[in-house]
C-alpha cells in the first residue's frame, strides 16, 4: 500500500499536508502498514518564502528559486526520511521535487530510495520524448536501492480527472516502456487497472523486459551513439549480458545494416534475443557481421546480446 503527502502545509490536491506533523505522519504510517511513502513538494516553496498561508489555492510556484538557497529544499525531505528510517518497517522513500537541485545527488543521503527527475509527464510524444533525452545526467548516481523516477508509466487508461485511452500510438508505448525498463525507473502503472485491454496488460507484464528494469547490478543504461534521430541506449547486466534499446525518435522508419558494435562495448560473438518477442533472432560475430534493423518512427527494438565466448 502506497500513500500521498507532501512536506508543505498541503498536497498539491489540496489536502492536509505534513508540514508541522512529520513525526505523527511518520508514525501513522508504519501502524497502518503503508509499504511506500510519496512525498511531493507541492505546496512547501510557501515555507521557504516564509508565505505560509492555510488556504491551499494561495500556494506559491514550486521553485528551488523562491527561496534561494537550495539547502532549504532539501531539509524537509531529509526531516522525513530520517523519521521513516526510525520506524520499526520498511517503507520506500520517494521524494518528488521534480528534478530541482540535481535530487539524484543527494537523495540517497536523505534516506530515499528513488526521486523523480522531472516535471509530471502527460500521455504525448513530446512530453515521453523530452522526458526520455533529459535522463543521461542522472545515471551515474542510480545503483542498487537509488532509482530516478522519470515519472509513471503513462500506457493504458490515463486520468487527471478526464479518463482516456492513452494518446500515445502503439510503437510510441514500446519505446516509452523500453526506455523505463533500460533506464532503471520505478515502473509506476498509472492507468486504470480495472480497465486493461490486452495490449496493455502484455506491455506492463512481459517479464524479460521488467528482469532488464529489476536487474541486480542497479546500473542506469545510457545513450553511447547517436546516429542522426536514432539513440542507442545500453544496460550492463549482471551475468555480463547487455540490454541494448535502438529507439527511434524521428518521424521516418529507420532502415539498417548496424556493425558498430564496439561503440556499444560489445564484441565476439553474441546471441541477439528480442526481448519483447522473447526470442532469439540471430547469433552473430560483431567484430565482423552486420544487424539488420528495421524500426518504426517513434518505435524501438529491444535486444539483450548475450555473449558465447
Amino acid at each position: 500500500m502506497g500513500i500521498y503527502s507532501s512536506p508543505g502545509p498541503w498536497t498539491c490536491g489540496g489536502c492536509a499536508g505534513s508540514y508541522g506533523y512529520e513525526k505523527q505522519d511518520a508514525e501513522s504510517y508504519t501502524k497502518w502498514g503503508v509499504d511506500y511513502l510519496k512525498y511531493d513538494w507541492c505546496s512547501y516553496g510557501g515555507v521557504i518564502d516564509g508565505l505560509l498561508d492555510n488556504d491551499p489555492n494561495k500556494v506559491p510556484s514550486l521553485a528551488f528559486e523562491g527561496g534561494g538557497d537550495p539547502d532549504k529544499g532539501v531539509k524537509p525531505f531529509k526531516l522525513m526520511g530520517s523519521l521513516l528510517k526510525q520506524q520499526p518497517r520498511d517503507i520506500v522513500y520517494n521524494l518528488c521535487q521534480y528534478g530541482m537541485g540535481d535530487v539524484w545527488k543527494w537523495g540517497d543521503e536523505v534516506s530515499a530510495q528513488s526521486w523523480r527527475t522531472t516535471n509530471d509527464i502527460t500521455d504525448t510524444w513530446s512530453s515521453v520524448k523530452n522526458i526520455a533525452l533529459a535522463q543521461d545526467k542522472a545515471a551515474p548516481f542510480a545503483k542498487p536501492g537509488n532509482r530516478n523516477d522519470p515519472d509513471m508509466l503513462v500506457v493504458g487508461v490515463v486520468g487527471w480527472g478526464n479518463p482516456h485511452q492513452s494518446r500515445l500510438k502503439p510503437d510510441e508505448q514500446y519505446l516509452h516502456m523500453s526506455l523505463w525498463s533500460i533506464f532503471s525507473a520505478p515502473l509506476l502503472i498509472g492507468c486504470d487497472l480495472e480497465k486493461l485491454d490486452d495490449f496493455t496488460l502484455n506491455l506492463l507484464t512481459n517479464d524479460e523486459v521488467i528482469a532488464v528494469n529489476q536487474d541486480a547490478l542497479g546500473k542506469q543504461g545510457v545513450c553511447l551513439q547517436t546516429i542522426g534521430e536514432l539513440r542507442i541506449y545500453v544496460k550492463d547486466l549482471e551475468d555480463g549480458s547487455k540490454a541494448v534499446a535502438f529507439a527511434n525518435f524521428g518521424r521516418e522508419k529507420v532502415t539498417m545494416s548496424y556493425k558498430d558494435f564496439k561503440k556499444l562495448g560489445i564484441s565476439g560473438v553474441q546471441t541477439v534475443r528480442d526481448l519483447w518477442r522473447q526470442k532469439d533472432i540471430a547469433e552473430i560475430n560483431t567484430d565482423k557481421k552486420s544487424l539488420s534493423l528495421d524500426i518504426p518512427a517513434h518505435g524501438v527494438a529491444y535486444y539483450k546480446f548475450i555473449s558465447l565466448k
